[in-house]
C-alpha cells in the first residue's frame, strides 16, 4: 500500500461526530499498478464514469477498494478520490484541469452485506455479486415474500452495462442501459428509459416504470408491477400477483402462474401455457392471443380482439366498439355482453354460454347450453346441446337445433326479427302470437305445425328412428316478426 493510501486509511478511521473523512485522492501508477484504500462500514456512494466496476458483497473481508488503468500506460488521469458526505463515503474521480483528460479505469470494491450502496454515472461496466447466495424458498401464489435483510442498491446510470447476482433490493433509474439481475431478492423499484432489463430467479417484488424499454422476468416469485409506454414485457415461468399496464407495447407471458390485472392500450399480447387465478384483462384497441391457458378470467375490450384456444375456466366480460372475441376448444362457462358493433365466434365450447348482444354479430358452433338475448344482432347458432333461453329483438338469426338433446324447446321471436330454425324430424312447431295473420308470419316445412291454441296433433304417436318422441318447438312470435322452421330427417 502506498504512503498516501495509508494516510487516507488513517483519516477514514478518525471518529469525529461518528466519523469524517478528509478529501484525498490517489493515482494508480503507470504500468497498471494498483491504488488501494480501506473503507469504513458506512453507506457507499460511487460516482464514476468511463470505468469498469466490480463490487463484491461479503462479511468475510474488510470493506475496501482498489483501482488501476483499464489499459496499461494509457494517457489521462486515473485519480480516484474518497471523501465523507454526511454519513456516507463518496468514491469519485476528482475534477480535471482544462487540459487534462480521464483514462478509463477498473475498480474493485468490497462491501459488507448490510452496507447500502449508490452508484451514479455513465458508460460503466458494472458487476456486483454476493459471496453468499442461498437457494430461495418456494412460495404459494398468494403468499407475499418477506423482504430479506440484504444490501440495498441505488442505481442512477446512463449508457451502462450492469450485471447483479445474488444481491438485495435494487432501486433507481437506468437510461440507455442494459441490466441483468440473477438470483436477486427483495423489492426492486426501477425506472427504465430506452433500456433492457432481464431479471432471472428473483424472490420478492418487482416494480418497473418504463419508456421504450424491454423487460424480461424469468423464474420469479412474488409480485410484478410494470407500467410502460412502448417496448415490451416478457414474463417466463413466473409465479405471483401481476399488474401490467402498457401503451403501444408488446406483452408475452409463458408458462406462468399468475393472478391480477393486464391493461393494454394500442398494444398486443401473446399468452401461452399459463395458469390464471382470477385474472382480469382490460383492452383498448389491443390484440390478445392466448393458448392452453387455465383459470377464470374477466375481460373488458374496447376495440381490438381476444383470440383464445384450448383454454379452461370461466370467461366473463364485455366487448364494445368493434371488439372481437374468438374462443375455440374451450372448457368452461362463457358469459359475454356484446355492444356497439362488436362480435364473437365461439367454437367447441364445453360449457354453458350466456350471450347478451346489442348491435353485434354472434357465431356459436358447439356449446353445452346456450342462453341468448339478442337485440339488433345477426347470429348463427349451431351445435347447441341445450337451448336454455332464446330471445331475439330486431335481429336476424339462423338457429340450428339438430344437435339438441332436449325434446321441448321454447323461443321468443320479438318485433322486427327473422329467425330460421332447423330441427331434427320428427318435429312439431307450436306458434303463438296476437296477430291474426300469424299464418303468413310462420313458414314450417318438415315438421307438423299448430298455430295458436290447437287441440290435437295429427300424428299423436310419431317417433323418430331412435325411438324418441318428436321435438316440440314452442315459439312466441310478435306481430312484425318472422319464423321459418325446417325439419330435417
Amino acid at each position: 500500500m502506498t504512503s498516501t493510501a495509508r494516510v487516507l486509511r488513517t483519516l477514514i478511521l478518525i471518529p469525529i461526530l461518528g466519523w469524517c473523512l478528509t478529501t484525498g485522492s490517489v493515482s494508480a501508477q503507470q504500468g497498471g499498478k494498483l491504488g488501494e484504500m480501506d473503507l469504513p462500514h458506512s453507506p457507499i456512494v460511487i460516482n464514476l464514469s468511463d470505468a469498469s466496476v466490480q463490487i463484491i458483497v461479503t462479511d468475510s473481508a474488510d470493506p475496501g477498494f482498489r483501482w488501476w488503468p483499464a489499459v496499461p500506460d494509457s494517457p489521462g488521469s486515473t485519480d480516484v478520490a474518497a471523501f465523507a458526505d454526511g454519513a456516507a463515503v463518496v468514491i469519485a474521480r476528482p475534477a480535471l484541469s482544462d487540459r487534462e483528460t480521464a483514462a478509463r479505469i477498473r475498480v474493485e470494491i468490497v462491501i459488507g452485506t448490510e452496507q447500502s450502496v449508490s452508484i451514479v454515472g455513465d458508460a460503466l461496466d458494472l458487476e456486483m455479486e454476493s459471496a453468499h447466495n442461498d437457494e430461495p424458498p418456494q412460495l404459494d401464489l398468494d403468499e407475499a415474500p418477506a423482504t430479506p435483510v440484504a444490501t440495498t442498491i441505488d442505481l442512477q446510470l446512463t449508457g451502462s452495462e450492469i450485471s447483479l447476482s445474488g444481491v438485495g433490493a435494487v432501486v433507481g433509474t437506468l437510461e440507455s442501459s442494459t441490466a441483468n439481475f440473477f438470483e436477486t431478492t427483495g423489492n426492486h423499484e426501477l425506472t427504465l428509459r430506452d433500456s433492457e432489463l432481464r431479471v432471472a430467479g428473483h424472490l420478492g417484488a418487482i416494480t418497473v416504470e418504463a419508456e421504450g424499454a424491454d423487460v424480461i422476468v424469468e423464474d420469479a416469485q412474488g409480485s410484478i408491477a410494470a407500467k410502460g409506454f412502448g417496448g415490451s414485457v416478457d414474463l417466463r415461468s413466473t409465479r405471483g400477483r401481476i399488474k401490467i399496464e402498457l401503451v403501444g407495447a408488446n406483452l408475452h407471458i409463458h408458462e406462468a402462474k399468475v393472478t391480477g390485472l393486464v391493461a393494454l392500450t394500442d398494444s398486443s399480447a401473446n399468452i401461452r401455457d399459463t395458469r390464471y387465478q382470477k385474472m382480469s384483462f382490460k383492452s383498448v384497441t389491443s390484440y390478445i392471443a392466448t393458448s392452453s391457458c387455465q383459470g377464470d378470467q374477466t375481460i373488458d375490450f374496447t376495440g381490438g380482439s381476444l383470440t383464445a384456444d384450448s383454454g379452461t375456466g370461466a370467461v366473463i366480460g364485455t366487448a364494445r366498439d368493434g371488439a372481437r372475441i374468438d374462443l375455440a376448444d374451450h372448457r368452461g362457462d362463457i358469459k359475454l355482453n356484446l355492444q356497439a358493433d362488436s362480435s364473437t365466434d365461439l367454437r367447441m365450447i364445453a360449457g354453458d354460454v350466456n350471450l347478451t348482444s346489442h348491435s353485434a354479430e354472434v357465431s356459436v358452433d358447439g356449446a353445452k347450453s346456450l342462453t341468448t338475448n339478442l337485440v339488433d344482432t345477426w347470429a348463427t347458432l349451431i351445435g347447441i346441446e341445450k337451448l336454455t333461453s332464446f330471445q331475439a329483438h330486431r335481429s336476424e338469426v339462423d338457429l340450428d337445433l339438430t344437435a339438441t338433446r332436449e325434446r321441448a324447446v321454447e323461443i321468443a321471436v320479438r318485433a322486427g326479427s327473422s329467425v330460421r330454425v332447423h330441427l331434427a324430424s320428427p318435429c312439431r312447431v307450436q306458434a303463438k302470437g296476437l296477430s291474426a295473420s300469424l299464418a303468413s308470419q310462420v313458414d314450417v316445412t318438415g315438421c307438423e305445425l299448430q298455430l295458436g291454441r290447437g287441440t290435437r296433433w295429427a300424428t299423436r304417436r310419431a317417433r323418430g328412428i331412435d325411438g324418441q318422441p318428436p321435438i316440440m318447438l314452442t315459439a312466441q312470435v310478435a306481430d312484425s316478426a318472422e319464423l321459418i322452421v325446417e325439419g330435417r330427417p
